[in-house]
């Protein structure tokens, strides 16, 4: 149980990073459903613009999930929290993949690239995004 309970905080630490609040934060949460596909980046090192991130072709996972989208009032952080159905699958991709950089793409626009640290077993994903691009998936918009 503990193993899980730490992988559940090492989810978040990898993908999204850790932000202080310093006890003057206010989060609003909404659930929406989005599309979700996961790529493979061919760089070398570390590829910082994810604008033009060289990945394959074809997603190495493509759902579509119930997402929470978490709004940070004070940190001006915005991030989506989301659970992959099959939590093996992207457990072995996590695995496969440490120490390299996958392409998050939300509703078909990449959004984030982290870097994998580890397996994630559980099937737990959050990424952050601007908060204008947080308002486009909370009102449906294209992101484009």
């Amino acid at each position: 149980m503990k193993k899980i309970a730490i992988a559940a905080i090492m989810t978040m630490a990898i993908l999204h990073g850790c932000s202080s609040n310093n006890g003057n934060r206010s989060d609003t949460t909404v659930q929406v459903e989005i599309d979700v596909d996961v790529y493979t980046v061919n760089c070398a090192s570390f590829c910082p613009d994810i604008q033009n991130i060289p990945t394959d072709s074809m997603p190495v996972i493509s759902e579509r999930v119930t997402a929470n989208l978490i709004e940070n009032y004070g940190d001006s952080i915005t991030q989506i929290s989301f659970k992959f159905s099959d939590a093996d699958k992207w457990a072995s991709i996590t695995r496969e993949n440490t120490g390299r950089q996958l392409a998050i793409a939300v509703n078909g626009k990449i959004t984030n690239a982290p870097m994998v640290n580890m397996a994630i077993e559980s099937g737990n994903c959050s990424v952050s995004v601007s908060p204008e691009m947080f308002k486009k998936i909370q009102n449906g918009q294209s992101l484009f």
